[in-house]
């Protein structure tokens, strides 16, 4: 008989160049592992809403999903277990471990230090090269966390910006340094024009809708996820 499938949603909760990791508590699957925090997507539920409700009943906060940032998958018993997790943004609350023995704010070193449940690890070098890589782009000898001088940005300009298309700082540098989004140069710095960033968040926004979409299509072949705790 081939193994049961289970479609599991994780979270990856960034702030201050760290990523939020939670150990799941005694007696539950995976005891005393560490996880993206996250939970099983419901039949006929989709990635983001299940995730969303997940993160409420486990930490009591309430985030914006992001972009997918990578798959683990691995056999328990006889289910087949396949995680996806997203980029996660904080939009009220502080986390609180309700279900979970611990949380913590790892940075990408601390991360390689921590006993992973299974489905988890594959995703762990992901998390740490999006640590890393935002630790490079972030002046870390201004007062105000403002991004490299080499990109020329204007702290409350970038921050606007930023805002604006629901991305953090670090990845806007990325976007603008892969031609995603155009810009024109005055004397050092970059200006960009509010209707370039808008038609980019509408097809960021398209494209997320299709991801979630197929994503949820996915889970429909998944089912029956009472037996992991």
């Amino acid at each position: 008989m081939p193994p049961r499938q289970v479609h599991v949603v994780g979270v990856a909760l960034i702030r201050d160049g760290r990523c939020l990791v939670a150990q799941r508590s005694e007696g539950t699957s995976f005891a005393l592992c560490w996880e993206f925090p996250g939970g099983k997507v419901e039949p006929g539920e989709a990635p983001g809403a299940a995730l969303e409700r997940e993160l409420k009943e486990e930490l009591g906060v309430q985030v914006l999903v992001g972009e997918w940032l990578g798959r683990g998958e691995t056999d328990w018993g006889d289910m087949h277990i396949a995680l996806d997790v997203f980029v996660g943004k904080l939009t009220s609350g502080e986390p609180t471990a309700l279900e979970h023995r611990e949380l913590r704010w790892c940075s990408a070193d601390e991360l390689s230090s921590l006993r992973w449940a299974d489905a988890d690890v594959p995703v762990v070098p992901l998390i740490q090269r999006r640590l890393s890589e935002e630790r490079r782009l972030v002046d870390d000898s201004s007062p105000l966390g403002d991004v490299d001088s080499r990109f020329s940005f204007i702290v409350t300009a970038a921050l606007k910006a930023a805002d604006l298309l629901n991305v953090s700082r670090q990845y806007l540098v990325r976007l603008l340094d892969q031609g995603r989004i155009p810009f024109t140069k005055t004397g050092k710095h970059r200006r960009l024009k509010i209707e370039d960033m808008l038609a980019f968040k509408e097809e960021r926004d398209r494209e997320r809708k299709a991801g979630l979409d197929e994503l949820a299509r996915m889970s429909e072949e998944f089912g029956g996820n009472d037996e992991l705790k």
